[in-house]
């Protein structure tokens, strides 16, 4: 809703819709010109629609888009002008019938070490240096926890061996080593069903 009011506070406000290349959409009668990526993708997602419709058997038209569709929108918080004031602009353009339904998904930036993960400056930690067999549940817990859903966090690699030592391994692991334990105890190694009484408190991961 700020960068939306920001981009009013300047008046006139417009945006190329080709730009000069040689890879690409070729945009018709403008020789060295291609569509730029961003509209391209706008439409590219109604066509996506009429393509699935193909599969479900409706009738569904990427040319004639319907009130009753709802798209959904998961994206990164520096993709916001694209998804949330180019996309319904152009849509309200093109299409004067339509009021599109938008939702909106946004994280924010996930940091590596407090700067942004740059894979053009080899500036990121790639999965080669900390997945394996044994560490893709740890990765996974990890991320799960340090996620940027709605604010921006970071990334080191001292966080993800704490994950590892502290919650991974001292507090679910042990959990299930217990369990395990208990259920070769009580129930001869065979997992119980829950009318066999056997009801485990699962672990926190505060510990």
């Amino acid at each position: 809703m700020d960068l939306f009011a920001r981009v009013r506070q300047r008046g006139d406000f417009s945006v190329p819709i080709t730009r000069p290349s040689d890879w690409g959409l070729p945009a018709e009668g403008l020789p060295g010109q291609v569509i730029w990526v961003w509209p391209e993708m706008a439409f590219g997602f109604l066509y996506k629609i009429q393509a699935l419709a193909r599969l479900l058997g409706r009738d569904w038209n990427a040319a004639m888009p319907s009130n009753d569709w709802q798209i959904v929108h998961f994206f990164g918080f520096d993709n916001s002008f694209y998804h949330a004031l180019l996309y319904p602009a152009l849509y309200t353009e093109v299409f004067s019938h339509w009021t599109p339904r938008i939702r909106y998904h946004v994280n924010e930036f996930y940091l590596l070490d407090g700067q942004k993960f740059s894979t053009s400056r080899g500036y990121a930690v790639w999965g080669k240096e900390v997945l394996g067999p044994k560490t893709v549940d740890i990765v996974r817990l990890h991320l799960g926890l340090t996620r940027p859903e709605g604010e921006r966090t970071n990334f080191t690699l001292d966080a993800l061996r704490r994950t590892e030592n502290e919650i991974f391994q001292r507090i679910w692991l042990s959990w299930l080593d217990r369990l395990d334990q208990e259920i070769k105890q009580d129930f001869g190694g065979a997992c119980p069903t829950q009318a066999t009484g056997l009801r485990p408190t699962a672990p926190s991961l505060l510990g």
